[in-house]
């Protein structure tokens, strides 16, 4: 197996299987505590709320800024790491 076919079905496993569960969750069970968002929102003390919740919420907030800064122009234009 190449590079190109494992990223290609890493992806469609990856992604597939993410938007499945979140489906499933959401539309079949109506267990919306089952999806990804619920658990990223408890771990950041969000809901329900503790008290870390601020702190950490600032947090992944910057660290999704700062992943879409690098991920952007490394894709778009090869930049850190493309080729």
């Amino acid at each position: 197996m190449n590079a190109f076919d494992f990223w290609t079905w890493f992806t469609i496993i990856a992604f597939g299987g993410f938007a499945l569960w979140e489906s499933a969750a959401i539309w079949f069970t109506g267990r919306r505590e089952w999806t990804f968002t619920y658990k990223i929102r408890e771990w950041l003390g969000i809901y329900p709320v503790r008290p870390w919740k601020v702190p950490a919420s600032i947090a992944f907030a910057l660290a999704s800024v700062a992943f879409g800064v690098w991920f952007v122009p490394h894709i778009v234009f090869g930049w850190w790491g493309g080729s």
